[in-house]
């Protein structure tokens, strides 16, 4: 299981128009292509700035090693990639095609997957994603975050206040503890980092301030 690195790696994220998931430093990885084929080596990924000009895909960069050259390999080259102890995979809903990459949070029958974007007009998965119906919508702030459920990156519905709690209490279903505190109302819609420390620990966090998605 996954130790609270997992959590200090996804919601330290700085919610500025430069925003970026991780360090400038390359970090340890490895990506597989379409074909299946892995390579391993170093990569380093920044999460694009969102503009209404901004095309279809996203791209990270790879070195074999320290002193090689860096390569460029855009989402459309790419199946799934690890960054240390993430992982991530490629999600082709049309309304992510912008910002493809999608963070694997819980790796169940029904997984959890995380977005991390940058601050602007964006386009993000709607509600109308169930049974395959996918819709758009803008969503304009000083940053955005979302996170997705489904049994791939290909069939995902948005988390919203609406499904929380019977989505969470499936995708937590191994807990019963946790699944007890999601449907007893302890943890609500702004409350997913505490809901996922307290899925990895078994500790209930003190309170905080909820998160807004």
């Amino acid at each position: 299981m996954k130790t609270l690195l997992l959590l200090f790696c996804i919601f330290s994220i700085t919610r500025v128009a430069n925003a970026q998931l991780f360090r400038k430093t390359w970090e340890t990885g490895s990506y597989t292509d379409t074909s299946g084929r892995k390579f391993s080596g170093l990569i380093f990924y920044a999460i694009p700035e969102a503009s209404v000009f901004k095309g279809k895909g996203d791209h990270l960069l790879f070195k074999a090693d320290k002193n090689a050259d860096q390569q460029k390999i855009a989402s459309d080259r790419i199946a799934a990639f690890t960054i240390s102890t993430d992982s991530f995979t490629v999600s082709h809903v049309p309304a992510l095609e912008k910002f493809p990459f999608l963070q694997i949070i819980i790796n169940h029958q029904t997984k959890l997957y995380y977005s991390a974007i940058a601050q602007g007009s964006i386009p993000i998965v709607g509600a109308g994603l169930i049974g395959g119906a996918i819709g758009a919508a803008a969503l304009s702030g000083k940053g955005s975050t979302a996170y997705y459920f489904g049994s791939d990156a290909d069939h995902i519905t948005t988390l919203r206040g609406k499904n929380f709690v019977e989505a969470m209490s499936t995708v937590m279903s191994d807990k019963p503890e946790v699944v007890a505190k999601i449907r007893n109302k302890t943890f609500k819609p702004g409350s997913m980092k505490k809901l996922l420390a307290y899925y990895l620990t078994g500790v209930l966090p003190k309170e905080s301030v909820d998160d807004v998605y």
